[in-house]
């Protein structure tokens, strides 16, 4: 799967739907993808 990085700096893995950060609180969208 997709991955990319917050702001912040943590990785998450990303849906290929909605490339939405899972598992975390916000939810942020990966820039990587967007």
């Amino acid at each position: 799967k997709p991955r990319g990085e917050l702001t912040c700096g943590v990785r998450f893995l990303v849906h290929p739907r909605s490339r939405l950060a899972r598992g975390h609180p916000s939810a942020a969208v990966c820039t990587d993808c967007a």
